[in-house]
């Protein structure tokens, strides 16, 4: 069941190094066969998504690209939990697989909400008995992100909770290419479902009829 709630661009994301170990390890331990455990965005496409008028954080969507590859999508959110959708979305890149070794970011792409949508839709069409579409994180917790000294972009991990619910640990990445797991690691985003914006493109559209409409479920 879908609810409502405001928010306030202060919510509370960390958490501690322990319970990402746990969260990472309980995803790898059912997961790790598809090989990518995360994935990178830069700190511009963040700050630029998070400094729009009237938003007070960012949502992200699990999303599949073109090429089967797993990715997000993340958009603006206003206080009332509405997703921006004319304002600035942006697509991960870099995905983080099992066998990399230097792991060095690259720049992420700019995405239109057409092409946002198709891969939003992917994922829920591979995925329809997951519960968890996507998330909010607030946007001081990502200010301090991106804002964090020696900080080139932020690095996204997937993670599990016991009751199998996904969800995602934000960490610094440094100009080397190094996690900076050590001084600044966010999760507890508000989860979608059930803390979702109304039905729109980036989380419930679907086809029928060969029309396209807005479905309450996927």
């Amino acid at each position: 069941m879908q609810k409502k709630m405001m928010f306030s661009g202060d919510e509370n994301h960390r958490i501690t190094l322990a319970d990402v170990n746990v969260l990472t390890q309980n995803f790898r331990e059912n997961y790790s066969h598809k090989g990518i455990l995360g994935g990178y965005i830069n700190t511009t496409a963040l700050q630029e998504i998070v400094t729009q008028k009237d938003a007070v954080g960012v949502r992200y969507y699990y999303a599949i690209d073109e090429s089967g590859t797993a990715v997000l999508i993340f958009v603006g959110a206003n206080a009332s939990g509405q997703d921006l959708l004319n304002g600035k979305l942006a697509v991960s890149a870099a995905p983080y697989f099992q066998t990399d070794i230097l792991r060095q970011p690259v720049p992420q792409d700019k995405i239109g909400l057409d092409r946002a949508s198709a891969l939003t839709r992917n994922y829920r069409k591979a995925n329809r008995q997951s519960f968890i579409k996507g998330a909010f994180f607030g946007k001081n917790a990502i200010q301090q992100l991106v804002g964090h000294e020696g900080m080139l972009g932020i690095r996204y991990f997937y993670g599990l909770e016991t009751d199998s619910k996904r969800v995602l640990i934000l960490t610094g990445v440094s100009h080397t290419g190094e996690d900076m797991v050590e001084q600044i690691l966010f999760e507890r985003g508000i989860p979608c479902p059930p803390y979702c914006a109304d039905f729109n493109p980036l989380n419930s559209y679907a086809k029928v009829h060969g029309q396209a409409v807005l479905s309450q479920t996927w």
